[in-house]
């Protein structure tokens, strides 16, 4: 048995679904007649990193860490970059290494690497966002490195601001996707045993081309529309060539999986309002210690870097300013807002006691953020306050948020209010494109038997069903080996 899986970057389930049921993605589509589809639960509250990560371990983020790429510092309020290598859970397809398979596996994004002896993994070639900053090639030495060599000059989250912006950038995420196509087309003629790949411009083009796809967003611009083409979907049908040509090259006896772990929709939440919302909700806030502004004045730059590394929690707990907060905003995704609460013994100069007091104070930012209306259509701004011990639990559910703030999603949000709290208005965010729960997978081959059922799974559930399908025991994982007819 060999396996090729060719992921679909945040290639949303309901465009892809439309798309199929237009003829306009046919490879995709044939595969769909005589298999199988899976619509993937989302990770609630939480975004890319920890959703691929999630999909490639078969563990839920409680065990392996990763919640986003920039996470707290133990016993401090600084912050430090979370990357693959960070990541002690392997991907799966290190099993099938370790049988024996030859295993190609390229720019799988946020997955941690399997240091493959036989075969190759390529990361952050052209990514959404690279996760180190620079491309890696293992195993070294074997002649592929020049042929992933990143293209320099090229930001997906750059500023996408005018039609000549937008016109600019659809032409570089053209001629990287034409890029990735030859170099996919001509590694996969080889005799691999498991060839995964992802395409990430399905990915960009959702972030900055959402209201040109969209027309309901309040941004749309039909003459760009008109000229252009809806971009989102123009990358959804080059990914589905790509798979033809790369079905091309697989056995009788290849298991074709293609696959989305997460979506994409409009980008509307009340994330740009959060910081202004959560300084209402605590009391005012002590007066800042002197000695904060004699260090941020006058220690050298160099002296305070230094010193940052050697002792991170005393440092931020006289320079930050969380110190003297009860809660504070984490970065993540705008799909939700990451809170995080100031903890005694988990924080350097904690304010909330574990036990009764934190646990009041989670059940009271949750009441007051679930009160918020959107003063222009009178519904609700937040679906679910997630408490990720709860939600996510295990040994490293503690290194990221305690709750997880998602949005409603369904409408622009230009103000919120609250009998509670009062009014907030803000500008709305440039990225009209952002994370939704739209993932999904496909699975055709040897002995599964076709079905049009619409059926949910979760995300941590690929993994071992692959592994399965490969003859490999998926002992370990948070999710189930499908059954899928064979």
């Amino acid at each position: 048995m060999k396996l090729l899986m060719i992921g679909l970057d945040a290639a949303e389930g309901r465009i892809v679904d439309e798309l199929v049921g237009d003829g306009r993605m046919p490879a995709l589509g044939e595969l769909r007649q005589r298999g199988i589809t899976r619509y993937l639960n989302p990770l609630p509250g939480l975004g890319d990193d920890a959703t691929w990560t999630t999909l490639t371990t078969g563990v839920l983020p409680g065990r392996h860490g990763r919640f986003h790429h920039e996470q707290p510092v133990r016993k401090s309020y600084s912050l430090a970059n979370v990357a693959r290598t960070d990541t002690t859970q392997p991907p799966f397809w290190k099993a099938f290494a370790d049988e024996g398979l030859s295993v190609a596996a390229i720019d799988v994004p946020k997955s941690p690497l399997a240091g493959l002896a036989n075969g190759l993994e390529v990361a952050d070639w052209m990514p959404h966002g690279q996760d180190l900053g620079h491309s890696s090639v293992f195993p070294a030495g074997h002649g592929y490195e020049e042929s992933f060599i990143p293209e320099s000059g090229f930001d997906c989250d750059g500023i996408v601001a005018t039609p000549q912006d937008v016109e600019s950038h659809a032409a570089a995420i053209r001629r990287r996707g034409v890029r990735r196509r030859k170099v996919l087309v001509e590694l996969a003629n080889g005799d691999w045993d498991v060839f995964i790949a992802v395409v990430a411009e399905t990915h960009c083009a959702g972030h900055h081309f959402w209201h040109l796809h969209d027309p309901s967003h309040p941004s749309h611009d039909a003459p760009v529309t008109t000229a252009l083409g809806d971009l989102v979907a123009s990358e959804y049908e080059a990914a589905d060539a790509l798979l033809t040509e790369l079905r091309s090259f697989a056995d009788p006896d290849t298991y074709v999986v293609i696959f989305a772990p997460i979506g994409m929709g409009p980008n509307y939440s009340a994330d740009h309002l959060l910081d202004a919302i959560l300084e209402r909700i605590e009391p005012e806030p002590p007066v800042a210690p002197p000695e904060r502004a004699v260090v941020k004045r006058f220690l050298p730059g160099a002296v305070k870097r230094l010193a940052y590394g050697l002792f991170p929690g005393v440092v931020s707990s006289v320079v930050s300013p969380h110190a003297q907060r009860k809660v504070w905003r984490l970065p993540h995704d705008a799909v939700s807002a990451a809170l995080r609460l100031n903890v005694r013994g988990r924080e350097p100069r904690g304010t909330i006691a574990p036990g009764k007091e934190y646990d009041a104070w989670c059940a009271r930012i949750a009441e007051l953020l679930l009160e918020l209306e959107n003063t222009a259509t009178g519904g609700r701004v937040v679906r679910e306050v997630v408490q990720v011990a709860d939600r996510y639990p295990g040994p490293e559910s503690g290194r990221f948020a305690d709750l997880l703030v998602v949005w409603e999603t369904g409408s622009p949000v230009t103000g919120v209010r609250s009998d509670s709290l009062g009014e907030f208005e803000g500008l709305i965010a440039d990225r009209t494109g952002n994370h939704a729960s739209g993932g999904w997978f496909t699975i055709a081959g040897p002995g599964i038997e076709p079905s049009a059922e619409s059926v949910t799974a979760e995300i941590a559930d690929l993994a071992p069903t692959v592994s399965s399908l490969m003859g490999i025991d998926p002992t370990g994982t948070d999710g189930i080996s499908l059954a899928l007819g064979r």
